[in-house]
C-alpha cells in the first residue's frame, strides 16, 4: 500500500482555518514540541505570523524567549500595572480587578499554563460565585490586554482568550446590561421638578444637574467647568476638562489645577438649549461670572463637588418626588435623560454623538429605538397586508372543490 503524501513539507508548520471560531490559526513545532496559536483574522496573517515564528526558531530566539517565561503572570501582572498608571483611566480598578480575582488563582500560573480549558474553568468558577457576565467579560478583556502584550514580549506562546469558541463567548460572556431598557425621566416637567427641589436644598447641585440634564455632560465634565468655558451670547459651551474623584487616581494625570484630560483626549463645543440658557444666567448673578461653575459646599479641601453629595442630594429629591421606583441614578436621571429627549424630538444620532463626545456612532445607537418614526405605519402593517392577502388567496382556493364549483367559506369551516 503506497505511503499517504502529507500535505505539507515537515517543519514549515501548518496554517487552517477555524469555522467554529472563524479566524485562522497556525501550528509549528519548537523543540519537537508542537505549539499553536490562534486569532488571526485572515489567511495572509497567518501565514505571516508563522514564517516570523518560524524564523524565530531557526534562529534559535524562540526557545529563549519560551524559557523566560518562568514566572508567574504576577509578576508580569506587577509591572505591566504599575506601567498602566500613567496611561490608563482605568489603572487603579484595573489593580482591583487583579487583585480580587487573579491574584489567587490564575496569576499563580505560568503564561503558557493558562490553556483554554484553564481559561473556561475560571470562566464557570466566577459565574457560580455570582458575578454578571459582564464583569466577567471585563476580566477576560483585562486578561487579554496582558497576553497581548507577553505574547508580543516573548514571554506567552498565545493568547487563550483568543482562542474561546463563539459558544464560550455567547454563553459567558455576553453582557447583561441591555442599554434599551435604561431607565431615564420620560417627562420634562419632571426634570423641572428635579431641578426646582434641588435648588431648594443645594443650589450647586441644582446647577450641576440642570448642566447635565440639558446639555449632556458627564458628571466629571460638569466639576470641571468655568465660567470662562461658558459663551451665553453664541450659545455654547467648550468642554475642555474634567474631574473624576475616585479612590486612588494617581496625581501624575492631574495638572496643577486638580483637572484631567477628557475621556477621548478631545475637547468639543456643546450648544447651550434656551431652557439652560435661563438656568445659566440666574446661576451666574448668583454665583459669579469667576472660577468654576459648580464650586464645593464647603470651603477647604475638598475643592470639587464629589458623586457621594451629588447623588445623596438626588436620591433624596427623587423620593420626595416619588420618582425613584426606577432607581434612577445621577447619569441616568442627567446625561441619559438629555439624550433620550433629544432623540424623541427628532434631533439626529450624528449631532447627538458630537454633543455627548461619543467617539463612534455606533455608541449613541443604543438610543436609536427612540426615534420618531423608528418604525413606519408601512413597516408595522406590512406583513399584516402580506397575510391577510395570502389569506384571501387561500380562501378562494379551498371554496373551490374538485369539479371546479365554488363554496362557500362557511361550509368549507363547518
Amino acid at each position: 500500500m503506497a505511503k499517504r503524501r502529507r500535505k505539507g513539507e515537515y517543519g514549515k508548520g501548518t496554517v487552517y482555518y477555524r469555522a467554529d471560531r472563524g479566524t485562522w490559526s497556525i501550528s509549528y513545532r519548537i523543540d519537537g514540541k508542537r505549539v499553536s496559536e490562534s486569532g488571526f483574522e485572515t489567511e495572509k496573517d497567518a501565514k505571516d505570523a508563522l514564517a516570523m515564528n518560524l524564523g524565530d526558531v531557526a534562529a534559535g530566539k524562540k526557545e529563549t524567549e519560551t524559557k523566560l517565561a518562568s514566572d508567574p503572570l504576577n509578576v508580569y501582572a506587577k509591572t505591566w500595572l504599575a506601567d498602566r498608571k500613567a496611561t490608563h483611566r482605568s489603572a487603579y480598578d484595573d489593580a482591583n480587578r487583579w487583585q480580587n480575582h487573579f491574584e489567587k488563582t490564575l496569576g499563580r500560573k505560568k503564561p503558557n499554563e493558562v490553556t483554554v480549558a484553564v481559561l473556561k474553568d475560571f470562566i464557570a468558577a466566577k459565574r457560580r460565585t455570582g458575578l454578571s457576565t459582564t464583569t466577567v467579560n471585563l476580566l477576560v478583556r483585562l486578561l487579554s490586554t496582558l497576553y497581548t502584550d507577553l505574547v508580543e514580549a516573548g514571554a506567552a506562546d498565545a493568547n487563550p482568550c483568543r482562542q474561546l469558541s463563539k459558544k464560550t463567548r455567547s454563553t459567558y460572556l455576553k453582557a447583561a446590561h441591555d442599554p434599551k431598557r435604561t431607565p431615564f425621566l420620560e417627562s420634562m416637567e419632571d426634570v423641572i421638578r428635579v431641578y426646582q427641589a434641588l435648588r431648594a436644598k443645594a443650589p450647586t447641585v441644582a446647577a450641576a444637574y440642570a448642566i447635565g440634564a440639558l446639555a449632556g455632560l458627564r458628571t466629571s465634565e460638569v466639576r470641571a467647568l468655568r465660567w470662562s468655558d461658558i459663551d451665553l451670547q453664541r450659545g455654547s459651551i467648550h468642554v475642555q476638562v474634567q474631574v473624576e474623584r475616585r479612590k486612588g487616581r494617581d496625581a501624575s494625570m492631574w495638572s496643577k489645577d486638580g483637572t484631567q484630560q477628557l475621556k477621548d483626549g478631545e475637547s468639543r463645543v456643546v450648544p447651550i438649549q434656551p431652557s439652560l440658557a435661563s438656568v445659566l444666567l440666574a446661576w451666574q448673578e448668583f454665583a459669579g461670572a469667576e472660577g468654576l461653575v459648580c464650586p464645593p459646599l464647603r470651603a477647604g479641601r475638598r475643592r470639587f463637588l464629589d458623586d457621594h453629595t451629588m447623588n445623596a442630594y438626588l436620591r433624596d429629591v427623587l423620593k420626595e418626588l416619588k420618582l425613584a421606583k426606577d432607581g434612577l441614578s445621577w447619569y441616568e436621571a442627567t446625561r441619559h435623560t438629555m439624550a433620550s429627549h433629544f432623540v424623541m424630538a427628532g434631533g439626529s444620532l450624528e449631532t447627538l454623538q458630537r454633543i455627548l463626545g461619543h467617539s463612534t456612532v455606533l455608541v449613541t445607537e443604543r438610543y436609536a429605538h427612540l426615534r420618531p418614526g423608528y418604525f413606519t405605519i408601512a413597516d408595522r402593517n406590512r406583513l399584516t397586508a402580506d397575510f391577510a392577502a395570502t389569506i384571501d388567496k387561500l380562501a378562494t382556493k379551498l371554496a373551490t372543490d374538485k369539479d371546479g364549483k365554488n363554496r362557500s367559506i362557511e361550509s368549507i369551516a363547518s
